[in-house]
């Protein structure tokens, strides 16, 4: 019985097997390997502190060598969790001269390691360790146990692969994770499978393909209350609302309960709240993180201040690139492209066709952060050099914006960016919202606050009119309908 529960204790779990396990073993056990078993279910159910006091006493205090390092492994995870970096560090090099002799173990602390570096950034260090992970896991005996470590491989090479944007590998590793999953038949690896599916789909680019498969993984997940169905739902909500869906994406996001600053502001900005974004980051300064740096120049171009928000955006650029996070990077590259057009014409677009030419070439089809303004100015940028690519982004990019809805329509139209795609020149939009906020001012007043002639003021706003669709006698709230979107009648 003994060697049955040190068996136990030191095998490859899945969440699964934790939650069948659990009930079953003493709350307070006296043997170490029940010890052991029991922390290691608690950290698989996501009870993080309770499962770090357990373990870590035995980490150091076990006189079973194996089971002092699957300790300091599970302490490595632990440490990704509750964000001890150093800790983990430290109990990953405590247990590799052990774990060095089982080759299941030893792709389990590699992979922990990847992890943990994975959460501080370090992606470059992350594959390292999932390199020496593969090399273990070769040597490990075929069965359910390697399945489920191969399996974990996978969703974190998935991963890695999506930071480092590389959407071939990161699709072919979500489908390997798929295949183990369904080997093992176990429930939770079948739910970690289909998410990581939906990562990898979303971060290429096929927003349709990502929402089927976050979709999925949602419902599997629905009730579980895990971080993995927030994460979830958080995910599904971008997507939503990158594919024209803005209060599906408000639902999901309020559903998901996940909270960080940026991550709210991109989503409010995504569903066109640009005032929401701006609250919800507050007084961000220009040194903030690169995530939060990035949503930082996309809400500041979003609202006029281009030149700001430029500086963020190739900020957070450099930031991603110093970290590995390529991804990131060109995002943040093909923005900045297309903020930098509209500031002068004919400068974004070598910097959008090096950045999509990139993506091509690793498997893309679009950009996580996908917003359809930009797919839609890509299109003639990327069309001579990737015409299927650019003919999909052409069907996705005009869908999403035949779809935005008619509030959001007139609640966005009148911001300067939405006047420039209709073609107004930077004084011609400051006409309009000059026209928008006057009040009991005289035509020739207007021109005197505007520092022009009340005859070039009829020049400007006689050429408005035409590039708005408005008759000549139609007046200034003819105009401000025509600005908004609203129908005007002939």
């Amino acid at each position: 019985m003994a060697r049955k529960v040190i068996d136990r204790a030191l095998a490859p779990l899945s969440r699964t097997d934790a939650e069948r396990l659990l009930p079953r073993l003493p709350k307070s056990p006296i043997r170490e390997a029940e010890k052991l078993l029991r922390g290691r279910c608690l950290r698989l159910v996501e009870s993080f502190e309770p499962a770090w006091n357990e373990i870590t006493a035995l980490a150091v205090t076990a006189k079973d060598p194996r089971i002092r390092a699957r300790a300091q492994i599970e302490l490595v995870y632990l440490a990704y969790y509750l964000v001890h970096p150093d800790e983990g560090d430290l109990a990953a090099a405590a247990a590799e001269p052990i774990a060095a002799d089982d080759p299941l173990m030893l792709a389990d602390l590699h992979i922990a390691r990847s992890v943990l570096a994975t959460g501080s950034d370090r992606i470059a260090d992350a594959f390292k360790a999932i390199a020496f992970a593969q090399d273990a896991l070769r040597a490990a005996p075929r069965g359910r146990g390697r399945d489920l470590t191969d399996g974990a491989l996978q969703r974190q090479l998935a991963h890695l692969h999506v930071h480092s944007a590389n959407y071939a590998a990161a699709r072919e590793a979500a489908r390997a994770a798929e295949r183990l999953a369904r080997r093992t038949g176990d429930a939770w690896e079948s739910r970690w499978a289909v998410y990581v599916r939906g990562f990898a789909e979303w971060a290429a680019g096929d927003l349709e393909a990502a929402r089927r498969a976050l979709t999925r993984a949602e419902r599997s997940l629905r009730g579980s209350g895990s971080s993995l169905w927030r994460w979830t739902l958080y995910c599904l909500a971008a997507v939503e609302a990158e594919l024209g869906f803005p209060s599906r994406a408000v639902t999901l996001a309020q559903r998901s309960g996940y909270g960080t600053k940026d991550a709210l502001a991109y989503l409010a900005l995504r569903t066109g709240d640009l005032d929401a974004a701006t609250t919800m980051l507050g007084s961000s300064s220009p040194v903030a993180d690169a995530t939060a740096q990035a949503v930082r120049g996309l809400v500041l171009c979003e609202s006029g201040e281009r030149r700001e928000g430029l500086r963020a955006l190739e900020d957070a650029r450099v930031r991603f690139s110093g970290a590995g996070l390529a991804h990131d990077a060109l995002a943040c590259a093909l923005h900045w492209a297309y903020w930098q057009e509209r500031a002068r014409r004919g400068s974004g677009a070598p910097a959008a066709r090096a950045a999509f030419s990139k993506i091509v070439d690793a498997g893309g089809e679009g950009f996580k952060w996908y917003d359809a303004r930009v797919a839609r100015w890509l299109v003639p940028v990327a069309r001579r050099h990737h015409p299927a690519v650019a003919e999909k982004m052409t069907r996705r990019a005009m869908s999403v914006l035949e779809r935005a809805s008619p509030e959001r329509s007139r609640t966005s139209a009148l911001r300067p960016e939405a006047l420039r795609e209709r073609g107004l020149t930077e004084r011609e939009v400051g006409i309009v919202v000059a026209l928008r906020e006057r009040t009991d001012v005289d035509r020739d007043g207007l021109a005197r606050r505007l520092g022009m002639s009340p005859n070039t003021l009829r020049v400007h706003l006689t050429r408005i009119r035409s590039k708005l669709g408005v008759g000549a006698a139609r007046g200034d709230t003819a105009i401000l309908a025509a600005a908004r979107g609203q129908e005007t009648s002939r």
